[in-house]
């Protein structure tokens, strides 16, 4: 662009390092509708190979850490895998040391453990960035590979590279906003241009990923004298303290449940869990919340893993989440996802999609459930909430997603919501 623009041309010199590939017989292969990603880890690897990096921009569910795995089986050299959670941290840990057979590092939560391979949250790198034990360790590893890279294009990152200064710089996302100029900008400068794509879509055709429907819920929600609101009180009243709006919301989870649903209800607000737990509570309906705290107490990371253990194990079916749930929670047995949040991000309506379409033996499909307010005043187009659920549904639709809307008026819709859903998604997974 600057070329272009100043009619000048820069002459560019690169003396590239390549790192030592390993031996054929240590390297990871997919088979069957996975082979996908062999045709990624030869894209990625002949980058990396030249001393060149790049974005992997594949579907939440597909695999995304196998495919740093199977680049790991390739080379000979120390790799980093960064997370900004540390629920992904162990996460990531667990899933890449299945995949390669080896031992996995491990820098967060107070440990500095180092193997070839070693995966570390970015607040804790970015604590020790200057300390000499880790400078050292930095300045040694060749490829980095940065998770969820969307959430990741901050100082933090761009400090930590710089130090490393590393051969290889991938980023892997589901979501990127690559056509906005500003985040373009970053991650390209941060790793590369895009390698390759594995869109959800694909994923679900080739059934890499469960079908899945989104239902647009329209909850009449408004706001008489918006004028007298700021956004911050708005949220309280109209979405955290609505009775009516949490009424519906755990009357959907406790009709889910009868039918025998595995359930995930995101919110935003510490307040709402708490809310929203103690209606399910008083209704009978077994749950477990997903947070950094509840109810004043924090909850670990392992306390954390044992909620989705149980979910999946089927001794739970409910779970009431809030960002933790957002993104790099690998959960495959849930039916029905509820997007309580009221919140405009793109991003997070597309990631917590992602989190219900992995694949499960005991699971036909995805209903993805936004409760999407909107405002029947003069003042709805000034309604934050009804701008927000139109920009999450927009978001859904733009990957492909098939969305229908239900206008809710009554309880007695709650049954008829989901004889409908479930003729919507039968007629999605028969296409």
């Amino acid at each position: 662009e600057i070329e272009n623009k100043e009619h000048i041309k820069f002459k560019i010199e690169k003396l590239n390092i390549a790192p030592n590939l390993r031996h054929r017989g240590y390297w990871l292969l997919s088979e069957g509708k996975y082979e996908f990603q062999n045709d990624c880890v030869q894209k990625v690897v002949n980058k990396i190979y030249v001393g060149e990096g790049g974005l992997v921009l594949n579907a939440t569910g597909s695999g995304k850490t196998r495919v740093f795995a199977m680049i790991a089986s390739r080379l000979d050299c120390d790799l980093l895998f960064i997370v900004d959670q540390l629920d992904l941290l162990e996460q990531a840990r667990r899933d890449i040391g299945k995949h390669l057979g080896e031992k996995i590092g491990k820098v967060g939560e107070s440990k500095f453990k180092l193997e070839r391979v070693t995966v570390a949250t970015i607040q804790t790198l970015h604590l020790h960035r200057k300390d000499n034990k880790f400078r050292k360790w930095f300045e040694h590893v060749e490829v980095i590979c940065i998770d969820e890279i969307h959430t990741m294009l901050n100082r933090s990152n761009f400090d930590v590279i710089n130090i490393a200064r590393p051969l290889s710089v991938i980023g892997l996302t589901a979501t990127l906003g690559i056509s906005q100029k500003p985040v373009r900008l970053k991650a390209f400068s941060l790793c590369g241009p895009v390698l390759y794509e594995y869109p959800i879509q694909q994923g679900m055709k080739d059934s890499v990923l469960s079908k899945g429907i989104g239902l647009s819920l329209l909850y009449t929600n408004n706001i008489t004298n918006i004028e007298g609101y700021t956004a911050q009180e708005a949220y309280n009243e109209k979405i955290v303290d609505n009775s009516e709006r949490n009424w519906l919301i755990t009357s959907i989870i406790s009709r889910a449940n009868k039918l025998g649903k595995y359930t995930i209800c995101l919110v935003e607000r510490l307040k709402h869990l708490e809310k929203l737990s103690r209606r399910l509570d008083s209704k009978g309906i077994k749950h477990k919340v997903v947070s950094g705290t509840f109810k004043g107490k924090g909850i670990s990371v392992s306390e954390r893993l044992k909620s989705k253990d149980k979910f999946e194990a089927g001794k739970i079916r409910v779970i009431l989440a809030n960002k933790v749930m957002k993104k790099g929670i690998d959960i495959k047995r849930v039916d029905v996802t509820i997007n309580a949040t009221g919140r405009r991000s793109k991003n997070d309506a597309v990631q917590f999609f992602g989190r219900g379409v992995r694949t499960h033996a005991d699971k036909s499909g995805l209903i993805n459930i936004d409760i999407t307010d909107c405002d029947s005043t003069t003042s709805g187009s000034k309604n934050w909430f009804t701008k927000a659920g139109k920009s999450r549904i927009r978001a859904l639709k733009k990957i492909g997603i098939t969305i229908h809307k239900f206008k809710y008026e009554d309880e007695d819709d709650i049954k008829t919501l989901f004889s409908k859903a479930e003729k919507w998604l039968d007629k999605e997974i028969k296409r």
